[in-house]
Formats: C-alpha cells, structure tokens, sequence
C-alpha cells in the first residue's frame, strides 16, 4: 500500500488527532506562561488565565503576547532572549495553520484503487481512515493536501507542537526572576 496515504484503523487515526491537539494545547501554555513572566506576574494564574480569556483566537493571543513582550524587553534589555522570542513566535504562527487544520478535520473513511487488474473486483480497492477538510471550509482552511492526512503526517505535526512547547518552557525559565539570581 505504498504511496497511500491514511491508516487501516480509525483509531489509529483519532489517536494522533487527540496527541496532535493536546501537544497544541501545551504550546498554547507555554506562550501562556511566557506571557505572565512578561506581564509581571510570572506564574501566576490569573496572568495565565489573563492570556487567553480576551483573546479568543489564536491571532489575537500573539497580538497580545507581542505587546508585553515590547515592554517587558524594554524594561529587560536582552536582544538575545527578545529574538529567541520572536523565533519562537514566527513558529507558532507558522504551526498554528497545521494545527487549524487539525482541529478542524474529519475522519473518514477513503477509498483507493489498488490494482485494477484484480479478480474479483471488490478486492481491487483499499480503505484507509484520514483526516479532511470539512468541504464547507474549503475557501477558509489553508489546505494541507486534497488527499488529507493519516496518522503518519498527523503525528509530524505533533512532534513539531511537542518540540515548541519544550523549547516555551526552556525560555520561560531563562526569562523567570528566580533562574537569574
């Protein structure tokens, strides 16, 4: 079956959509709590709380995070950690579509011509589980590829949300008043 893309087990599939959207959910708190180091109140719930309970969406997240980011630096000099911040940033924006098209995705079953010269017919298809685009999102999502996506390419957006938000945390203990004494 090579060169399909998709999984025999539906579950299989669901499963990397669940650790794909829960590693995005830590990438979510590690910005979070970057955001409560800049805003004063490192690690404090309400500053975490405060990140995501105005901004609903994604985009407006990062519009925020970025504002207290330009004070904190400039209240903390340090260009080195403000453009490891910025990295971080262009990452998570960049991840963000994968992760839209993700949460927005249906599995499904599809259906793949094998061999046409088969002998019965009914044995000349394959049926793989993937994950697609809702066809009334087609003008809005960014899509990923027409054929969707199985659990192999799920799981490499998991592991790139996985690597983000170790490489938040790193940051957000370089940056905590208590790692620089």
């Amino acid at each position: 079956m090579r060169g399909f893309v998709g999984d025999a087990d539906i579950e299989v599939t669901y499963a990397a959509v669940g650790r794909a959207l829960s590693a995005w959910e830590a990438v979510e708190l590690g910005m979070a709590t970057v955001y409560s180091i800049f805003v004063g109140k490192a690690l404090q719930l309400d500053s975490i709380r405060e990140y995501g309970a105005v901004n609903r969406i994604f985009v407006g997240r990062m519009e925020a995070i970025r504002k207290a980011s330009d004070a904190y630096f400039r209240a903390h000099c340090d260009q080195d950690s403000e453009g490891d911040f910025s990295a971080l940033c262009k990452r998570a924006a960049s991840l963000s579509d994968n992760r839209n098209n993700i949460a927005h995705g249906i599995v499904e079953a599809t259906t793949y011509l094998h061999n046409p010269d088969t002998w019965p017919p009914e044995q000349c298809h394959v049926e793989l589980f993937i994950l697609r685009p809702p066809w009334y999102t087609i003008d809005r999502l960014k899509l990923y590829d027409w054929q969707g996506m199985g659990s192999k390419e799920i799981m490499s957006s998991a592991l790139d949300f996985e690597m983000l938000s170790e490489d938040l945390e790193k940051f957000a203990l370089r940056l905590h008043p208590l790692s620089r004494r």
